[in-house]
């Protein structure tokens, strides 16, 4: 049985322990659901002409890390973050 992108996206982030993920189509961004609204040149279609489904992550950055910044905590931990989205 083949498994779906979707199913191999999902299965990956649960291997790798990401706490968070969101699948959508590329039209969710004309819904403006944020206030306000996030300018069209950031939009998926903007920065890939031919995407139709968007795929998002999400990686912790714990707040008494960022209060830190510049750190070597902060760093480190930012370079862990990087390294997680880079395998």
């Amino acid at each position: 049985m083949t498994r779906t992108i979707r199913e191999r996206v999902l299965a990956w982030c649960r291997d790798t322990l990401i706490p968070l993920i969101g699948i959508a189509a590329v039209s969710r961004w004309e819904e403006k659901p944020f206030s306000p609204p996030v300018p069209s040149h950031f939009f998926p279609q903007s920065v890939w002409p031919k995407a139709e489904t968007v795929i998002v992550i999400d990686l912790p950055v714990y707040l008494p890390v960022l209060e830190t910044t510049p750190s070597l905590w902060y760093h480190e931990q930012y370079n862990t973050v990087n390294r997680l989205l880079d395998n």
